[in-house]
């Protein structure tokens, strides 16, 4: 490739810029039927395309129960509600924000921990070092994709006698030790939203193997109402209509060709930058799969030759998006900042001046991923000048 950079006058790679992210549905024709269905019989919600895409869910998760609810957010609010906690919960702050709103929602403290470098998930020896008579949970995130350590987790809050919560907006389409999210945790929760692999439109899954908390959490969705208008709890709405359930359903029918559709890309992207100097990538344990709702790098300025930030606006100018995805941290936010004693977060905080995620799409051309690639060696090749143009 002999053209410029792009921010330096050249030619952009894409244009017009391709997308960031984008859902990947199941074609219309079969999701029509289901639609003419509902028109036919009535029935937009609570209905049997919710119990299926529950069910089916289930079994895929190999998890006792899976709840459909109108987002991850209720859902997670939701579950913790269930779950009647008072006190602190262990949380990482390189997460979405929404993680860490859930628990203040609930009148619960937060407590940040640190997250391992490598892998980008919570650290365990960090959780650990935070345990106190206060803490009443552990709430894991699953990040792009990526498990947390789950097992050592899950070790940890039964000797403890607390739940593990897991985060798991990522997570749909991951393994871990070989076997997909939802049975790990005392309760986890999925996100099915557009930019998932499985897509519901807006929307989330509950996952629990607790068929009292399941029933709880059931409730709670329906305005904390049993069945008799005598209401048992402060409950809300956050039922999911038939017509996403009917695409939850489509979605499970295709959720492994897309996890291994994104997993080749992540593999590509690999291939075409793992020669450049300061770039790295996210570390998957052996016996874990990442779904890859995000393919994260990691620019190390004095090796690579040029920031992060930098980074993006040659990337933008090639009509190529990125994401600093999750800086700034959620203790540095200004919702947060002061509010809560938080110890150092030296992973935390160089990770967030070095992150970077890259498009994935799951029907996006592998050979996009290599004029990515591509381009952005063009960028390293020309550091010195892009660093004059944009200091």
């Amino acid at each position: 490739m002999n053209r410029p950079a792009a921010i330096l006058g050249g030619t952009p790679a894409f244009s017009p810029p391709i997308p960031f992210n984008q859902p990947t549905l199941p074609p219309l024709s079969v999701w029509l039927p289901y639609l003419e269905g509902i028109y036919q019989t009535g029935v937009m919600t609570k209905g049997n395309l919710r119990d299926g895409y529950e069910s089916k869910a289930a079994s895929y998760l190999g998890a006792c129960d899976a709840i459909a609810v109108s987002s991850c957010t209720l859902g997670l609010l939701l579950a913790v509600k269930a779950l009647s906690l008072s006190g602190e919960v262990i949380v990482p702050s390189f997460t979405f924000p929404a993680s860490v709103h859930i628990l203040l929602w609930c009148g619960l403290t937060p407590v940040f921990c640190d997250i391992h470098p490598g892998r980008l998930t919570l650290d365990l020896d960090s959780v650990r070092g935070l345990i106190s008579e206060r803490t009443c949970a552990v709430l894991a995130v699953n990040i792009f994709g990526n498990p947390p350590p789950l097992s050592p987790l899950a070790s940890l809050c039964e000797e403890l006698d607390i739940p593990l919560i897991v985060d798991a907006a990522h997570g749909f389409g991951s393994l871990y030790c070989g076997k997909p999210m939802g049975p790990w945790g005392t309760v986890e929760v999925f996100s099915t939203s557009p930019t998932k692999l499985l897509v519901t439109g807006e929307g989330g899954l509950i996952a629990t193997g607790n068929p009292d908390l399941a029933e709880k959490i059931r409730i709670l969705r329906e305005y904390g109402n049993p069945g008799d208008y005598d209401c048992i709890a402060p409950g809300l709405n956050a039922r999911l209509w038939e017509g996403a359930c009917a695409l939850g359903i489509l979605g499970l029918e295709r959720i492994e060709d897309y996890g291994a559709t994104r997993n080749r890309i992540a593999c590509r992207y690999k291939q075409g930058l793992s020669s450049l100097p300061g770039i790295t990538f996210q570390e998957i344990e052996p016996g874990a799969r990442s779904s890859y709702k995000d393919f994260g790098i990691l620019v190390n300025q004095e090796k690579f030759g040029i920031s992060r930030n930098l980074l993006m606006a040659a990337l933008e100018a090639e009509g190529i998006p990125t994401r600093p995805y999750f800086s700034p941290a959620v203790h540095t936010q200004k919702a947060y900042l002061g509010s809560f004693e938080t110890l150092p977060l030296e992973a935390t905080r160089e990770v967030c001046e070095k992150v970077l995620c890259l498009p994935m799409v799951t029907h996006m051309p592998v050979e996009t991923a290599d004029l990515i690639c591509e381009t952005i060696r063009k960028i390293h090749r020309a550091g010195p000048e892009v660093r004059k143009h944009l200091p």
